[in-house]
């Protein structure tokens, strides 16, 4: 079982180094985002502006660029509004999406989602649900390595189990409003469909 456990030991210093140009970065990140640093500091938080810098190969120009896009959108979605007590409960009775009581061997969050389970809520309410969870992936650690092991089961999937506008949208806010925060996704039970994105 040890080989599931990571063991600490102190950074080097070439890891002390790369650390330091980082922060650099950040630092950088964080002038050229003037005003925007007061008016969200939770969600600008060093951790969140790693993951972006991260996300855009450490271009402090791209990772702006997408921070404003992103606070820009929070502006109007407001996900730090949505409480448990708004979501659809039957969406999470029917198990359709869920973080299991479990990390990875490496400390990481794992989330499940089973797209072939019959939702019983609209596709608004299931992206709500989406962005409620990934919120709280975010905002749950400041360690630049809280990223999330995202595993999906496709085992009876059909076409018409996911709607495809649905699907985009969700898409469109992983990549560009939580960029980095998957560390692997696992896709199980992949229909024939999906070979041809790998070809």
């Amino acid at each position: 079982m040890s080989y599931l456990l990571k063991s600490r030991r102190e950074p080097t210093l070439h890891e002390h180094a790369a650390s330091e140009e980082q922060q650099a970065k950040i630092n950088e990140v964080r002038e050229l985002l003037g005003d925007l640093r007061t008016e969200m500091p939770v969600f600008l938080s060093d951790a969140t502006i790693r993951r972006f810098l991260r996300a855009r190969n450490w271009s402090t120009v791209q990772a702006t660029k997408t921070l404003k896009e992103a606070v820009k959108w929070r502006r109007q979605y407001k996900p730090e509004m949505i409480r448990w007590e708004d979501l659809a409960q039957r969406e999470n009775e029917v198990k359709r999406a869920y973080i299991p009581d479990y990390l990875d061997k490496n400390g990481r969050t794992v989330f499940v989602a089973l797209p072939a389970v019959k939702s019983l809520t609209s596709g608004k309410e299931q992206v709500k649900q989406l962005v409620y969870n990934l919120e709280n992936f975010t905002m749950s650690s400041e360690s630049a390595q809280d990223n999330v092991v995202w595993v999906v089961d496709f085992r009876g999937w059909k076409l018409s189990s996911t709607p495809l506008a649905e699907t985009r949208q969700s898409l469109n806010i992983i990549q560009n409003y939580y960029p980095g925060l998957v560390a692997v996704a696992i896709l199980c039970n992949p229909p024939k469909i999906f070979e041809s994105f790998w070809k």
